[in-house]
């Protein structure tokens, strides 16, 4: 079994992108990709990028990560 850990971006903040399970506790849900990424121990969340100003103040503030405004 293979220890590597992949550094991974999210290009798109919305929906599927971060806010299907935003508010909803990490112990119970993983219905983004953010989300999914940030709890599987082979992922380490590196990015978020999005046009949207409140949706990457909304990923920043969550996952503690660098956000841009473009890719």
């Amino acid at each position: 079994m293979s220890n590597q850990v992949f550094s991974t971006a999210i290009v798109g903040l919305g929906n599927i992108g971060q806010g299907y399970d935003i508010s909803l506790s990490p112990k119970d849900y993983a219905l983004s990709h953010a989300r999914a990424f940030d709890l599987h121990p082979g992922y380490e969340l590196a990015a978020g990028a999005d046009i949207d100003l409140s949706a990457r103040e909304r990923f920043e503030s969550a996952y503690k990560v660098v956000v841009y405004d473009s890719i």
